[in-house]
C-alpha cells in the first residue's frame, strides 16, 4: 500500500522537534552511562585487579629479575691490616748516611735475626720473637741493617749492650786469628748522649786478594730495648761517613720508643 505524505503543518513540525529532543536526550543518557562506567572502573580497578604477588600458587615470571639483598656490613672487603706499631720504631731509608751511588731502599721490618748477621756479633745477638730487624740496600756496594732486641728488663738489656760493645771491640783480633792472611783494624768513635746511651765503632778489613771493606757499628739502649746498627761498603776509613752515621745511631735509639 502506498502512503502519501501530507503537506507539512504545525503538528508535523512539532513532532519532528519532539523526535529530535528525544534523540538528543537518549544520546546524553548513553554518554553519562559510559562516563559513570569509566569512573567506576578507575575507582575500583585496584580492588578488582587480582594480586598475584601474594598468591603462593601463582607461577613465577622467569623474566622477572631477583631483587638483590642488601650487602651485609660484615661481608664487606676486609680493610688492609694496619702496620704493627706496638714494637720499637726502626730507621727509615732517609735516616742513613747519604750514599754517592744512589738512594737507600728500606726493606720490611721482620721478626728474628737476618739471614746474614754481621761478623763478631752473630753469637751475641739472640734470635726469636723478641728480636726484629730491617735491612737496607743501595744499587751498588753499600748495605746496612738494624737489629732490635727487647729484653725482659732494663738490667738484662744493659748486659746485652755491654756484650755487643765488647764483641765489636774484639772483632779485629778475632778476624785476624780466623783469617791469618787478612788484616783488620778497629777504631772507637766514642759514645752518644741519647736515652740510656749509645756507642759507635769502626772496623776495616783488608783481604789478602786485595778487597777492602769498611764497617761502622752502633750499639744503643733505651730501657729494656737494645738496638744494633751496622753500615758497610767497599773502602777504608777514608770512606767512612762517621759524623752522618753518628746521627743515624742517635735517630735509631731515639726511635725505640
Amino acid at each position: 500500500m502506498t502512503t502519501h505524505a501530507r503537506p507539512p503543518g504545525r503538528r508535523a513540525k512539532t513532532a519532528t522537534l519532539n523526535a529530535i529532543a528525544v534523540a538528543m536526550a537518549a544520546a546524553t543518557a548513553m554518554a553519562c552511562t559510559a562516563s559513570d562506567a569509566s569512573e567506576g572502573s578507575d575507582a575500583t580497578g585496584a580492588e578488582n585487579t587480582p594480586d598475584t604477588t601474594d598468591d603462593p600458587s601463582a607461577p613465577e615470571d622467569p623474566n622477572t629479575p631477583d631483587t638483590p639483598e642488601a650487602p651485609d656490613a660484615t661481608d664487606a672487603t676486609d680493610a688492609p691490616e694496619a702496620p704493627d706499631t706496638t714494637g720499637p720504631g726502626f730507621l727509615e731509608a732517609g735516616d742513613l748516611p747519604p750514599d754517592p751511588t744512589g738512594p737507600w731502599t728500606a726493606l720490611e721490618v721482620t721478626t728474628g735475626l737476618p739471614e746474614y748477621v754481621p761478623y763478631c756479633v752473630e753469637e751475641t745477638l739472640p734470635d726469636g720473637d723478641a728480636t726484629r730487624h730491617r735491612a737496607f740496600r743501595t744499587d751498588l756496594d753499600a748495605g746496612a741493617v738494624q737489629i732490635t732486641v727487647v729484653r725482659p728488663d732494663a738490667s738484662s738489656a744493659a748486659e746485652l749492650a755491654t756484650l755487643l760493645d765488647a764483641a765489636i771491640e774484639g772483632c779485629a783480633t778475632a778476624y785476624e786469628e780466623e783469617y791469618p792472611s787478612s788484616t783488620a783494624e778497629y777504631r772507637d768513635y766514642g759514645t752518644l748522649a741519647v736515652e740510656d746511651g749509645a756507642r759507635v765503632h769502626g772496623l776495616h778489613i783488608a783481604q789478602d786478594y786485595g778487597a777492602m771493606d769498611i764497617d761502622l757499628f752502633a750499639v744503643g739502649r733505651d730501657g729494656d730495648t737494645v738496638t744494633f746498627v751496622q753500615w758497610g761498603r767497599l773502602g777504608d776509613f777514608t770512606n767512612a761517613p762517621v759524623a752522618d752515621f753518628q746521627d743515624t745511631a742517635t735517630t735509631a735509639v731515639d726511635r725505640l720508643r
